[in-house]
């Protein structure tokens, strides 16, 4: 586990350029071949950031591992962004979840503390809701949605 302690929700406090060092330094002994960060349209800044970060570490030149980035939604932060800004999430990838959903909720029970009760968004009842939603849309009983934001066919 790598920490690389930034401040909680202050990360516009660094320059993009530190962001961008810092992580790359702890990230040299991974290879990956699929990256997963926050959709570039979400409210919360640290997020924003993140995707940022990811999207110019890991740009497509010769040597990077990465044939694949996804961003993922985050209930509240992704939703309640302007729609000003015309940079909503439209997933274009589903992963059927319906054997993991479960664990996935009890796995969220780590994140207790930002859990709020129905029906806010960002309650357990949503989040099961959501994933209801979106295999709804592909025809499946749950699933996780991506946006595939690069992929490389090799």
């Amino acid at each position: 586990n790598i920490q690389l302690n930034f401040a909680d929700n202050e990360m516009d406090k660094y320059s993009l350029l530190e962001l961008i060092k810092k992580t790359h330094s702890v990230i040299g002994s991974f290879e990956p071949h699929i990256v997963y960060t926050h959709h570039h349209s979400d409210l919360n800044i640290d997020h924003r950031l993140v995707n940022e970060v990811c999207m110019t570490i890991f740009r497509p030149q010769p040597g990077c591992s990465v044939e694949e980035i996804r961003s993922f939604e985050v209930m509240s932060s992704t939703h309640w962004s302007s729609d000003n800004q015309q940079l909503f999430f439209i997933p274009n990838l589903f992963v059927d979840i319906e054997k993991q959903l479960e664990t996935k909720m009890r796995a969220l029970k780590c994140y207790d503390d930002e859990m709020r009760d129905f029906p806010h968004i960002r309650s357990y009842e949503s989040l099961e809701a959501l994933a209801k939603f979106r295999g709804s849309m592909v025809g499946l009983k749950a699933a996780e949605a991506f946006y595939i934001e690069r992929k490389i066919e090799k």
